[in-house]
């Protein structure tokens, strides 16, 4: 009984990776974790590497800590990017957990302003873990990078702190049958950077009795977790399979009362969603008005152990919803594990062994089509790329599966190093696979110096071949090719309701060209035509680009005239394309060739891909 009471008490108390592993073992006397520096002498400037490495701990699967440091000598960066730490900003993996089979969930609560770095990553499938035999019992965790700030003696280290009432120094260990490790394993902290004075190293700190769990009478079933807007969810339902949670209103106002908007006036609060071992499916109960809100004032980011997503304030609020959800008795939203074996054998082998989720709305317990393409929703799914995918990262996309087990590329999908998983936004709900494609084309070489870029946006469905094995890349293409290669490569949507009179309803560039009309991005050619099959000339798809860049706030400040004054050929600039050819290159997207610019020439599908693979990159 003792144990159960502790354990409902841990559930309300500590970060989502406590949650995972209930129950109390000891480690291995062996056992160790601790801090390494790659040096402890520095100057102004120099970067110290600090790495969290765990030794013999017999079937590692987890690990939570708090590190504390001196902010004003030293500032946390991530080392290969040297962007500093955010209050969410999770380390660099290192050298064991990150096999994205066993379900990675890296959390981050860190207080950079205090110099505290709170962060966990753990397996959640554990029954899988455990059943491969070979445990990770020894490796580093995380790594660190420290830049010195002024010298003078400093630590970085281990620390105690409230919210995590049951560690030791600020230190938390799991093993893969779901315990949390109490007892038998040393804590050792680094020695003192830049030390004035000769000292020996810390004393390990070994413990040896387990810990002390509270018995007191348990958190009432909704509670606030006590960090600034992050609301903590009770636990409706759990099988070990299905888990669902809820929170109340007032959860999430007590929230939005902690945060400040950001700089377009949206405030984002935490959602975390507890793991449980063997859950393949997670459930969150939403109050009717969570959802419904007129304007995008707040995301709420909710995260679970398949994949975080960021919902905004005014996601279900659409015509075809918005009564359905305010009478509602119950609004849930599901993150679930999915598998492909009813798929093709050749999405099969795209996918192979990835992840894959299905997202879904249920209104009422009745599953619900959501749909709005004017309030998308940010996915982000945890992943460790194999060591092939690491030099070809490009080629990590992402795959929707549509009713009839058609697998349709989103645009968006890519890698992101610095939260080691796949992200993409969407305007549906569905299944979800992440997968890697490699689309080459047999004509390619003639025009190596964009081969590489062709196959990336081929790869992704933003740009398709001639055929399903040529490319075509020297011929010109077309006004209404351009623009669905533009709209693709920007992700942009909105409601189509008028088009141009030239524009065919039917036609595969309708939705497109439409979407360009409705954003303000062209206005055609006159007397409501766009010309669609028309050559497009350099000068008009830089004007275009330039307004899609702007329209969608990617940029916000135009070019003028002085930075194309060098260019040998500015006098056959049109009057109206001065500015949109201006700003590319200003922007570095358009450079020109032999100091000319060649504003009437037509645009060649390879320079076009050239064009489109740096704005995809460059404005994300």
């Amino acid at each position: 009984m003792k144990a159960k009471k502790g354990l409902y008490i841990l559930l309300t108390a500590l970060l989502v990776c406590s949650c995972l592993f209930p129950n109390f073992v000891f480690a291995d006397t062996t056992s160790s974790i601790k801090i390494e520096l790659d040096k402890t002498s520095a100057a102004v400037g120099d970067i110290i590497k600090a790495s969290v490495v765990v030794n013999n701990v017999n079937g590692f699967a987890g690990y939570q800590v708090n590190i504390k440091y001196d902010p004003t000598v030293l500032e946390a960066i991530n080392l290969d990017t040297g962007a500093a730490f955010t209050n969410t900003t999770i380390p660099q993996s290192g050298t064991i957990l990150n096999n994205s089979e066993y379900g990675i969930l890296p959390i981050a609560s860190n207080n950079i302003s205090q110099g505290i770095l709170n962060f966990s990553k753990a397996y959640t499938n554990l029954n899988d873990y455990k059943a491969s035999g070979s445990a990770e019992t020894t490796g580093t965790v995380a790594v660190i990078g420290f830049k010195v700030r002024r010298v003078e003696e400093t630590k970085i280290e281990f620390a105690q702190t409230s919210t995590m009432p049951t560690a030791v120094s600020g230190v938390l260990l799991f093993d893969w049958d779901g315990n949390k490790l109490t007892s038998g394993y040393s804590i050792i902290n680094p020695p003192a950077i830049n030390a004035t004075s000769s000292k020996s190293d810390p004393t390990p700190i070994v413990v040896t009795t387990p810990l002390d769990v509270p018995t007191s009478t348990p958190a009432p079933t909704s509670t606030s977790s006590g960090k600034k807007g992050e609301i903590q969810p009770s636990v409706v339902s759990n099988d070990n399979v299905k888990v669902t949670y809820k929170f109340e209103q007032k959860d999430l106002e007590s929230a939005l009362q902690d945060v400040v908007s950001d700089s377009k006036g949206v405030k984002n609060i935490s959602l975390p969603v507890a793991g449980v071992k063997g859950a393949a499916s997670y459930t969150m109960e939403f109050p009717n008005q969570a959802l419904l809100s007129n304007t995008l004032s707040y995301k709420i980011n909710m995260a679970t152990a398949y994949a975080t997503l960021e919902l905004p304030a005014n996601m279900l609020n659409t015509d075809a919803l918005v009564s359905k959800v305010k009478g509602a008795s119950k609004v849930a939203i599901s993150v679930e594990k999915d598998y492909y074996s009813d798929l093709a054998s050749d999405i099969q082998q795209k996918i192979a062994n990835r992840p894959m989720i299905k997202l879904s709305l249920k209104v009422n317990d009745m599953l619900t089509e959501w749909s709005n393409l004017e309030s998308p929703v940010k996915v982000a799914i945890p992943y460790a790329l194999t060591e092939a995918e690491k030099n070809s990262i490009e080629h990590i996309v992402v795959l929707r599966i549509d009713s009839t087990g058609k697998a349709i590329p989103v645009t968006n999908g890519r890698y992101d190093e610095s939260t080691k998983s796949v992200t993409f936004t969407t305007t549906q709900f569905g299944r979800f696979a992440v997968a890697y494609v490699h689309k080459t084309f047999s004509d390619l070489e003639s025009h190596a110096w964009a081969k590489h870029q062709i196959e990336v946006l081929a790869s992704k469905g933003i740009i398709n071949g001639t055929s399903e094995t040529t490319f075509a890349p020297q011929a010109y293409i077309t006004r209404a090719d351009f623009m669905v290669l533009l709209v693709k490569a920007l992700d942009l949507n909105a409601v189509v309701d008028s088009n141009f009179d030239d524009v065919p309803a039917d036609a595969y560039y309708y939705n497109q060209i439409g979407i360009a009309k409705k954003l303000g991005i062209t206005t055609g050619v006159g007397d409501n035509k766009y010309n669609p099959k028309a050559q497009i000339t350099r000068q008009d798809m830089m004007v275009l680009i330039t307004r899609a860049l702007m329209v969608t706030g990617k940029i916000n400040s135009e070019g003028t005239a002085d930075v194309i004054a060098n260019y040998t050929d500015k006098g056959d600039i049109a009057p109206y394309a001065v500015t949109g050819i201006a700003t590319l290159v200003k922007e570095g997207i358009v450079l020109g060739s032999n100091n000319m610019i060649n504003p009437k020439g037509n645009a060649s599908r390879a320079e076009l891909a050239a064009i489109v693979y740096k704005i995809y990159n460059n404005y994300k």
